[in-house]
């Protein structure tokens, strides 16, 4: 079978990060968009079956499954890691484990791959744009309520120092306006049941909704 009918499956753990899941859809349904026959699979591990096999999140997925550590390596070097996280974070670290063996590294940030190729490691950049799912307007399940922006500014993020202290400063200008601002904390990963936290659907009808976006890194 040729590379380009070798269907694609990409990989993300069930109990995992809704993040990691929106990210999976995303690729999933950019796959359908080029052609190829994809699905989003979180029942099982990767094997060697003639397809493209991508995890997301390899630190998430493999570390959430109870296999034992040859069964993990076996599903490693048959895959490829979508790597996510940050260099110099703990979560980096463990992702680099699970990139041996592999066929091919891949990272969303570009920071990223610059780490993981100084570790040795041969690596690409899959920079994330937009799939129709997200427009909610036009393609999207979920339509904005009544087809209005009704919120003028929305925030999205995990609560950090340096983001309340931005976004207090931001006061005399918000304090009048209609605002989201979903600010959370957690220690596991989130999938959604969370106050404030919204993946999927739900999110791209919040953004519909919206005039504009802040962002604030951690």
């Amino acid at each position: 079978m040729s590379d380009a009918h070798r269907p694609v499956r990409v990989f993300v753990a069930r109990d995992g990060n809704g993040f990691m899941r929106d990210i999976a859809g995303w690729i999933v349904e950019a796959a359908r968009g080029c052609g190829r026959a994809a699905t989003l699979v979180d029942d099982r591990r990767p094997a060697p079956d003639g397809s493209i096999n991508l995890v997301v999140a390899p630190h998430e997925f493999f570390l959430l499954r109870d296999d034992d550590d040859a069964t993990v390596r076996a599903a490693a070097r048959c895959s490829i890691p979508i790597c996510t996280e940050q260099p110099g974070t703990p979560w980096f670290l463990l992702s680099l484990g699970f990139c041996v063996g592999s066929p091919l590294v891949v990272d969303i940030n570009a920071v990223g791959v610059d780490a993981i190729e100084r570790e040795g490691f041969r690596a690409h950049r899959l920079q994330l744009g937009g799939v129709a799912g997200m427009d909610a307007w036009t393609h999207g399940a979920a339509q904005p309520d009544d087809g209005a922006r009704d919120i003028d500014v929305v925030f999205l993020g995990g609560s950090t120092e340096r983001r309340a202290a931005a976004l207090a400063r931001l006061g005399p200008v918000l304090w009048d306006r209609a605002c989201e601002l979903r600010m959370f904390t957690f220690s596991r990963p989130l999938t959604g049941d969370e106050p404030g936290i919204v993946f999927g659907d739900d999110k791209y009808r919040l953004l519909a909704r919206s005039k504009v976006l802040v962002n604030l890194h951690r």
